[in-house]
């Protein structure tokens, strides 16, 4: 996929990319998502605000997975594998919202106890319920 002029393209028009992230794009722009509304899930390798941000632009949703280094310092102390099931309780969810200017659309980025905690990003949750 890297290195196709459609990949190539992609980096050129959204330079907050990676190359890899810029693959995905690619891929999901691919697809017919102005006829048919999607929401992709992601494996915590492609997760960035950069990308589900531009993906939100295009009105494709997106969901996944995320490292605790790409939260923007948010919930440092509760993803400290010292501070694990210490923090928070099981089963509490805490989010907060990042729309950072150079990519204007809103992320939503989540930490869920479970046995360990679990770190998200959406676009297509609002932070209410479960």
């Amino acid at each position: 996929m890297t290195g196709t002029p459609e990949a190539e393209d992609t980096l050129y028009d959204h330079p907050q990319l990676t190359i890899t992230t810029a693959g995905v794009l690619t891929l999901a722009l691919n697809l017919p998502y102005e006829e048919y509304p999607f929401t992709i899930f992601i494996d915590n390798l492609f997760t960035t605000l950069p990308l589900f941000s531009t993906l939100r632009g295009y009105g494709i949703g997106a969901c996944g997975t995320a490292r605790a280094d790409r939260f923007l310092g948010h919930f440092t102390e509760e993803t400290l594998e010292s501070n694990n099931g210490k923090l928070l309780q099981w089963g509490e969810i805490r989010t907060v919202q990042e729309c950072p200017d150079e990519y204007g659309e809103p992320v939503l980025f989540i930490v869920w106890q479970d046995q360990k905690v679990v770190k998200l990003m959406s676009t297509v949750h609002d932070g209410t319920g479960y």
